[in-house]
């Protein structure tokens, strides 16, 4: 594929080409990339173990965990989406990818300050006396949405640029790697708040 793709790749991507593909052939595809990614995902287990005590003193926290992994997705999968469905038709190029990156940049610095925004008027509405807890969600949601839009972004032009579809595994590699960030990073930001490193 790389940054310009020949027609020829473009017919091996199309949906004509998938639809006669048989279903081993894209088992085979698609299968390593699952099972790889769910056994690293599965030391998650391992950066919670960690820091037991600490979701223990403060469970809030462990509570908003579902929303920060699928936020750090949703974040980076549309910038990625985007980026991927413009390198299957040969819109990205050298010349435009600094400005498409510039532009992600501030979207994401935006969003990012948004969100963390809402998750921590989300946390106090709940509890309205856990200030520290908000702000570690708050903090983390920021973090894992500027995080996550550009690995979405990476993550296709790098699979692109070694010839494999990013459609196949871009999705699928930012959201173990967001998951694992938002993991990590609540439970970091979270001991540095709570004074429990």
């Amino acid at each position: 594929m790389g940054l310009l793709c020949s027609s020829d790749d473009s017919k091996e991507h199309s949906l004509e080409h998938y639809l006669q593909k048989p279903i081993l052939d894209v088992l085979k595809q698609r299968l390593p990339w699952l099972v790889g990614l769910l056994i690293f995902q599965s030391f998650s287990a391992v950066i919670l173990g960690a820091f037991q005590d600490l979701l223990e003193d403060h469970l809030l926290i462990s509570f908003f965990v579902p929303m920060i992994v699928g936020t750090g997705g949703n974040a980076g999968n549309q910038p990625g989406v985007m980026i991927t469905r413009a390198l299957g038709s040969n819109e990205v190029n050298g010349d435009n990818f600094p400005k498409i990156m510039r532009k992600e940049g501030k979207l994401a610095l935006s969003t990012a300050l948004i969100l963390g925004m809402v998750s921590f008027i989300r946390v106090i509405v709940g509890s309205p006396t856990e200030y520290l807890a908000a702000l570690c969600i708050g903090l983390t949601i920021f973090a894992v949405v500027l995080i996550s839009v550009f690995l979405g972004i990476g993550f296709s032009v790098l699979l692109d640029r070694l010839n494999i579809d990013p459609a196949d595994a871009a999705a699928l590699l930012l959201t173990t790697m967001a998951d694992m960030i938002g993991i990590l990073a609540l439970c970091l930001i979270s001991a540095s708040v709570f004074g429990q490193v």
